[in-house]
């Protein structure tokens, strides 16, 4: 009784001092669950998941414009350098129903499309055994969706290992036989018992992160201003032509290392295993 209500009692700080959160990036808001819930329940906080370039010291990013609320609503970035497509899967199929129907922003890098597999040290520092846990025994997500997901999971066998329920659910979610699906049914209770202790101690740390110093966590008051739009990208236009770099010269033929070819290989092996119904007549 008495770990229940703590819980509801981190839950109650969380939903106080979320916008506090908005320009953090640390491991409790980027690594857990929590934190990212609670984000997608206040309609004044618009969740963008990316990677790197969310960190960029860049005039006028988006932390940065929409800090006071200009447009009556505040970035809230998601994300750090080597955060590709597979751990940003896994941070949004571990919300489950706080997404549905909420607006989410992606900022998608160049580097998603020239290769086929994530960099390990990159997915690595990324992976969180806690969202990874909610997106194996989630209920919300088809069965070839998942299955497909942990194919690619299991191609990073160290951040399954010591994960015992972890690393057997997913496996079996890749196997995809009857004996798999049938010993992953096994499993599930387990599973579910996982992710129910592991909500209950990001609660927690989120709630014992806030209660360090409440007093710097007040919310910032919301400041609706009506911007000049002409005015901004006159001085962002300004600026872009005091930066860029020098032309260089017109080539008369393809440089050495264009990828272009491997984008576009890899974008038709893509749209190959795509299979889109046929347009109505």
């Amino acid at each position: 009784m008495a770990a229940l209500v703590t819980v509801l009692l981190c839950v109650r700080a969380e939903n106080r001092y979320i916008h506090s959160f908005a320009d953090e990036f640390g491991d409790l808001k980027l690594q857990g669950v929590a934190l990212q819930k609670t984000a997608f329940t206040q309609s004044d906080l618009l969740v963008i998941y990316g990677s790197s370039e969310l960190l960029s010291s860049v005039h006028g990013k988006e932390g940065a414009f929409f800090e006071e609320y200009p447009t009556g609503f505040r970035a809230f970035p998601v994300g750090k350098q080597g955060a590709a497509s597979l751990p940003i899967m896994q941070k949004i199929a571990s919300l489950g129903r706080y997404v549905e129907g909420r607006k989410v922003a992606f900022t998608i890098s160049p580097g998603y499309f020239l290769s086929e597999k994530a960099n390990v040290d990159y997915y690595d520092g990324n992976f969180s055994a806690l969202q990874a846990t909610e997106f194996a025994f989630s209920t919300h997500l088809s069965a070839d969706l998942k299955r497909t997901a942990a194919r690619r999971m299991i191609q990073y066998p160290e951040t399954l290992d010591g994960n015992w329920t972890l690393d057997f659910g997913v496996r079996r979610l890749a196997g995809g036989s009857f004996l798999d699906s049938a010993l992953y049914a096994a499993v599930w209770p387990l599973g579910k018992f996982a992710n129910l202790v592991g909500r209950s101690q990001d609660h927690i740390e989120a709630g014992l992160k806030i209660a360090e110093n409440t007093e710097e966590r007040n919310p910032k008051p919301h400041r609706i201003l009506r911007l000049n739009w002409k005015e901004i990208l006159r001085k962002t236009s300004v600026k872009v032509k005091m930066q860029r770099p020098p032309m260089p010269p017109l080539l008369t033929k393809r440089p050495r290392g264009a990828r272009d070819a491997d984008f576009l290989r890899i974008l038709k092996d893509a749209c190959a295993r795509c299979r889109f119904p046929a347009d109505p007549q």
